[in-house]
């Protein structure tokens, strides 16, 4: 980990399931298109534990090749990381529904971060279409909203709640997973070239398995016969899910440990899919498959017919396991689902949710990318090296008050690269004085100093040197 960054990200990267997983991994990848620093601030209740050793689709797994993270620290000393950032992100899914924040007192809602820095919460959401928490626990939830430098969620009631319960406007943006193309899913694919499934099937992503569940993918299949392709969740014992489900059907068989490339690879190459997940739901959409979800109230039940609702695709939502055989049947394969609105809709709220954490996060990093906010004009010595590095244009040099040339930043063109501090001269000098300069000192006859414009010093030194 290095000494400064951006942006600090706080969130459940470090989740037991994939859509944890390529939730944050996605956020990500639109902080690096901005050109912004980060890392992940790690699990305060987490522990050390050896990564090599967890299995293969552990989320560590797939973080350590892709972000840098903070040394583990306490919840009583994730105030010391103030130190490294200057803007704090809270990322998106259910990180104010009481019962899942409550271990981690008020860190959810940046108690921890100083108020000099920005404090932004990223397409976050309450879980439940109400605010559940005890009074007191309000009250402080309260304070710490209002010193929030930017809010936004990614549904109505999340909305509605900031609005009632909190007196905050809360802008409604996309959750996270939206915010990338395809193209960036397609390269984690890529890099499981190794897991192939051969013909066709149907995808079966189920984090709740129940009896009545499973007697709906085993009837699907049958009647279709077709393959069914069955993944859990990430954690839990996958052979007692399997059991949950109770299915004799060969046609369906069971991918117990898959890493999140080959997760997306099973949606990517799938004929249809059938979910009662909110992540797997997005997916289903992202790769624009025929699909079935069941909105799964144990998790955030209110969260599936806001998505499918805004999306124009309510019809695909059931409410009941049972009803999975029926909603296939209306049209099988052949389910009419007019993605070119649906993309047009994602579109504009993707370039409406990139351009709003853009400008928060510019607020904060305008003041710690550029020239002329870091480096004491009294230290500038008007070189233009910055003027020249600039990709975009954006520097030009001014005389000041005191008539020196100094850089002026065009805030329109600046784009926080950093590239003008890292040439610059003042803030990385080619060499640095001794802090205890060594004196020396010579005497030249008077016939020497008479003609010699140094008082005699060169003439005498170049005997030595040349």
């Amino acid at each position: 980990m290095k000494d400064k960054y951006d942006v600090a990200v706080y969130g459940l990267w470090y989740g037991n399931n994939y859509g944890s997983i390529i939730t944050y991994y996605a956020l990500t990848r639109v902080l690096e298109s901005l050109n912004y620093t980060y890392a992940m601030i790690r699990n305060p209740l987490g522990r050390e534990i050896d990564i090599d050793a967890l299995n293969r689709s552990h989320p560590l797994k797939f973080a350590r090749d892709r972000y840098e993270v903070t040394p583990l620290l306490p919840i009583n000393r994730l105030s010391e990381l103030n130190n490294n950032f200057s803007a704090f992100v809270l990322g998106s899914d259910q990180m104010w529904n009481y019962n899942l924040s409550r271990p981690y007192g008020q860190s959810y809602f940046f108690d921890f971060v100083a108020d000099d820095k920005v404090k932004i919460a990223y397409a976050t959401s309450f879980g439940k279409d109400k605010y559940i928490g005890p009074e007191d626990e309000k009250i402080r939830t309260d304070r710490n909203l209002h010193r929030f430098d930017g809010i936004s969620v990614r549904d109505d009631f999340s909305q509605r709640i900031c609005k009632d319960e909190f007196g905050i406007s809360a802008e409604l943006l996309s959750d996270p997973v939206f915010l990338c193309p395809v193209e960036k899913y397609n390269e984690l694919i890529a890099e499981a070239s190794d897991f192939k499934v051969e013909g066709d099937y149907i995808f079966a992503y189920i984090l709740d398995p129940n009896e009545k569940i499973g007697a709906s993918i085993q009837k699907i299949a049958e009647e279709t016969q077709k393959k069914v392709i069955v993944v859990f969740n990430e954690s839990g014992d996958k052979e007692s899910f399997k059991e949950r489900l109770k299915i004799s059907s060969e046609l369906v068989s069971y991918e117990l440990d898959p890493t999140v490339n080959e997760w997306l690879y099973l949606y990517k190459n799938s004929q249809y899919v059938l979910t009662d997940s909110f992540h797997g739901t997005c997916f289903s959409i992202i790769f624009q498959k025929p699909f079935v979800v069941m909105k799964n109230v144990g998790r955030g039940g209110a969260r599936f017919p806001f998505l499918l609702g805004e999306l124009g695709l309510l019809d695909r939502m059931i409410e009941k396991p049972e009803d999975f055989v029926s909603k296939f049947n209306e049209a099988g394969f052949n389910v009419n689902i007019d993605y070119t609105s649906v993309n047009e809709v994602i579109l504009e709220k993707r370039k409406e949710s990139i351009a709003w954490l853009k400008n928060h996060l510019d607020k904060a990093l305008y003041n710690s990318r550029t020239v002329n906010k870091v480096v004491d004009e009294k230290n500038c010595s008007g070189c233009g090296a910055c003027q020249e590095v600039c990709p975009k244009d954006a520097i030009n040099l001014k005389y000041n008050n005191e008539g020196f040339l100094v850089p002026e930043i065009d805030s329109e063109k600046c784009v926080k690269c950093g590239i003008c501090l890292k040439k610059c001269t003042s803030e990385n000098p080619v060499y640095k004085n001794e802090a205890k300069p060594k004196c020396y000192a010579m005497m030249a006859s008077d016939e020497i100093r008479e003609i010699s414009s140094s008082g005699g010093m060169f003439t005498v030194a170049a005997k030595y040197v040349i």
